[in-house]
């Protein structure tokens, strides 16, 4: 969009901007949930259904992963929320104060420094995973909230 249009949607004098228009906005300007609907509010337009990546774990799975007691296993969504994890994962992560979302963990517990053999490399695959899991789910709140977040 250009600086001409961006002016008079602030003007008020664009008076029915598309939804692409509105999703760009939305996305730039890290709307949660709640602005972006008012956002298509206010625009006269319905919003889009949003995918959401803050799935839960059915007991099938749950019973796999506490099964399974070799090793740490835990299940992420792609917003890095701790879903689900076993005893030996919460062994592994007992060190941190809260074990919920481990993108956070690396970027903002202190004792990550530590944790991680190279926290470094971590970081940027932290960072690369983001930007993979937004750019797969451009309308997902959750990651944006991550993102915004740690920004």
């Amino acid at each position: 969009m250009n600086t001409d249009y961006y002016t008079h949607l602030e003007q008020g004098l664009e008076r029915r901007p598309s939804a692409q228009i509105l999703e760009a906005l939305s996305r730039v300007l890290l709307l949660n949930e709640a602005l972006h609907g008012h956002l298509y509010q206010l625009a006269g337009i319905a919003p889009p259904a949003r995918v959401s990546s803050h799935e839960t774990v059915g007991a099938t799975l749950r019973q796999l992963l506490e099964s399974y007691s070799a090793a740490p296993a835990f299940v992420l969504n792609p917003a890095f929320d701790m879903l689900a994890v076993n005893g030996m994962a919460e062994a592994f992560f007992s060190p941190f104060p809260r074990i919920d979302n481990l993108a956070r963990m690396t970027f903002l517990e202190p004792v990550a420094r530590r944790f991680c053999v190279d926290w470094t490399w971590t970081c940027r695959a932290m960072v690369a995973g983001l930007r993979q899991a937004g750019a797969l789910y451009p309308d997902d709140s959750r990651i944006r909230h991550v993102i915004g977040e740690l920004t």
